[in-house]
């Protein structure tokens, strides 16, 4: 409806915009005023009400849910000479839905806003409102200021006060996994100004108390937990001033708990910021704060999808950064999470465009000095990179506990590491052309359980271990009959010594280069066994799918290999270990590892040693491998068949029942 008066006074009030969806209002939106055409006099009011479920229906959106919630909004703008103000209120009630990860229930917010604006000066004369969740107050925000629309120049200030878990949980918990937020108290102060010039100043201080959550693991206790930030910064000629950047943790009994960052950013040059930031902290100790934040709820294994042939990966893309001269330095005397402890942590980045070189980079883990280099070039696709690196018998326990919960308890020893590799590219492809360099890895006293390796490559040679004695038996037998009842068959006292001893030693030393991992020197030993290997590893595109020709040779304890008739008059008295033959050659690609097994050299041992295997592995058994040891003797060693010279058997030997086999 619009009407006019003779004074040249217009006047509406008319429904604008009504939206709905099976006879249900989505979205209404209604408004009335008056406007003075030879004043230019305005004085305009509007309404507007939402059904969010229905306004959602009508227009979906990505990672958004609503299951109930209404948006209610009432302003008024009035233009009078030249003054323009915008009052009014904002109302989002009953909330309840997911954005993202997000979730919101019951949740609801009301602003209260007042704005003028004259010559061209924007005047927030009120800026204010609250949040609640289930009724209950969530905390109240506040903002005020004014600025110079032509000159770029103003002030503002901003409150954030008595804000709680009911105005914080949907922001807080999609954070916390699995954990549920109990109390938390939030309240901020924070000023800015910006002048005509570019020049600014900004001061903040932060502060969050009484934050407890529930912890359905337990690892997080229901002791309070506090944070504080302060920030005190200026911008002068495009030099931005960082006199004070402050985190304040709750400190432990380890730590003082407190991390400044100050320095200085030059930004006057376009696409080439040059500045200097250090970080610095007596003492960190963060556990708490790792534990709060880290881990998500468990969800069920999904199933693994059919198997389709993997594509090689994509190099990332070459990237110009918008730094010149650039440097970072950090300085953390002592550095704690949970049994990891970090001490003299010194390191200085200094970036120039596509060049980021950290030197250096030095700390004592738990006790151990480690070292490392870092010259990278993102200016290439995949970035090119050379990067040296050394740590000094470094405790794994610590490492172990911390990082793979799962594990705990499960290694210990110490692991010396050594690496200077350089290269061009992340993926197989610029592997197999670029990468180049040497590695050295050696730990020891590992304590590492059989039944806990979880490598393939090592797994499939202590099964072949385990299954010797069935491959001397059946020296023809194929190695999916055998490697496939290895897994929950019985091996009787053999298995028992092999898994009973840990692995104590591991060693990785070799090099890279023209598309191969040359392994110069792997190998694996507990006191049962002692596994040497070395040989190429050709690199694919498909990184899993990179192809082994490594022989392996394998050493058993002199008790094991006595019951396999290795030991005999030759064998030094302080041998710890007995070598078998060449037997073993380790094909296929890491991924999926396939041992090649020389069975003639399997029937050759079986032939020279065949009254100690009868007299090792005993009982019914030997006996009817007896008489098939001579006949493979003959045919491989040049041996007679005891049965073709009417001499007595090997078998004809007293032996001990079957009940007694090892």
């Amino acid at each position: 409806t619009i009407s006019y008066s003779v004074t040249g006074v217009q006047t509406c009030a008319l429904p604008i915009l009504e939206l709905a969806r099976q006879n249900q209002n989505a979205l209404t939106v209604t408004g009335s005023g008056t406007v003075n055409t030879t004043t230019e006099a305005a004085d305009l009011q509007m309404a507007v009400q939402a059904s969010l479920v229905q306004l959602l229906n009508l227009l979906p959106q990505p990672d958004v849910s609503v299951t109930a919630g209404a948006l209610d909004f009432k302003g008024r703008v009035t233009n009078q000479g030249q003054t323009q103000t915008a009052v009014g209120q904002l109302a989002l009630t009953e909330f309840t839905g997911v954005y993202d990860t997000y979730r919101f229930a019951n949740f609801g917010t009301w602003v209260d806003f007042d704005v003028a604006l004259k010559d061209n000066v924007a005047d927030i004369r009120k800026a204010s409102g609250v949040v609640r969740e289930n009724r209950e107050a969530g905390g109240r925000f506040e903002a005020g200021g004014k600025f110079d629309l032509e000159r770029n120049a103003g002030s503002l200030t901003l409150t954030l006060a008595d804000f709680n878990q009911h105005g914080l949980r949907p922001f807080l918990e999609s954070a916390l996994g699995d954990k549920k937020l109990v109390s938390v108290a939030l309240n901020t102060t924070a000023s800015a100004t910006l002048g005509a010039t570019g020049d600014a100043d900004l001061k903040a201080d932060l502060k969050v108390t009484n934050l407890v959550v529930n912890d359905p693991s337990g690892t997080v206790p229901a002791t309070p937990l506090e944070a504080a930030v302060q920030v005190d910064t200026s911008v002068v000629k495009n030099v931005a001033t960082i006199r004070q950047a402050q985190v304040t943790l709750t400190p432990t009994d380890r730590a003082k708990n407190q991390l400044n960052l100050t320095g200085t950013v030059d930004y006057s040059v376009s696409n080439a910021v040059t500045g200097d930031l250090k970080l610095a902290a007596e003492s960190l100790d963060v556990t708490r704060y790792y534990d709060l934040f880290s881990g998500g709820p468990t969800t069920p294994a999904a199933t693994k999808p059919a198997e389709t042939p993997a594509a090689p990966d994509q190099e990332p893309e070459a990237m110009d950064l918008p730094f010149r001269n650039f440097t970072f330095a950090a300085n953390i005397g002592r550095f704690y999470l949970h049994e990891v402890d970090i001490a003299n942590l010194q390191t200085t980045a200094k970036l120039d465009g596509s060049r980021v070189v950290v030197k250096p980079c030095q700390l004592t883990l738990n006790g151990a000095p480690v070292n490392a280099t870092v010259d990278l070039d993102l200016g290439v696709p995949g970035y090119k990179y050379d990067v040296a690196f050394n740590a000094q018998a470094v405790p794994l326990t610590p490492l172990v506990n911390t990082f793979v919960s799962d594990r705990k308890g499960q290694i210990g020893g110490t692991t010396t590491a050594s690496a200077e590799i350089k290269g061009a590219g992340m993926t197989g492809a610029s592997l197999q052309k670029n990468l180049a360099g040497q590695f050295n890895v050696l730990s020891t006293n590992l304590n590492l359980s059989i039944s806990n390796v979880r490598n393939p490559l090592i797994n499939s040679v202590i099964n072949i271990v385990i299954g010797i004695p069935e491959l001397i038996r059946n020296p023809m037998a194929t190695v999916g009959n055998w490697i496939g009842n290895l897994t929950g068959s019985s091996k009787g006292g053999w298995a028992d010594e092999i898994t009973a001893a840990p692995i104590d030693t591991l060693l990785v030393r070799g090099t890279a280069g023209n598309g191969r991992v040359n392994l110069d020197q792997a190998d694996v030993r507990s006191r049962a066994f002692h596994v040497a290997a070395s040989g190429p590893i050709t690199l694919a595109p498909v990184l899993d799918h990179s192809t082994l020709q490594i022989p392996v040779s394998v050493s058993l304890s002199r008790a094991l290999g006595d019951k396999i008739g290795l030991v005999d008059a030759n064998t030094p008295t302080n041998a710890v270990y007995v070598p078998m033959p060449q037997f073993l050659t380790m094909k296929g690609t890491l991924d999926k590892p396939k041992p090649d097994i020389s069975y003639l050299a399997l029937g050759a041992l079986a032939a020279k040693t065949g009254a100690g295997i009868v007299k090792g592995i005993g009982g019914a058994t030997g006996e009817k491998i007896g008489g098939a040891l001579n006949l493979v003797g003959g045919i491989i060693g040049g041996q007679r068949n005891a049965t073709d010279t009417n001499e007595p058997s090997a078998t004809t030997t007293n032996q001990p029942a079957a009940t007694n086999q090892p």
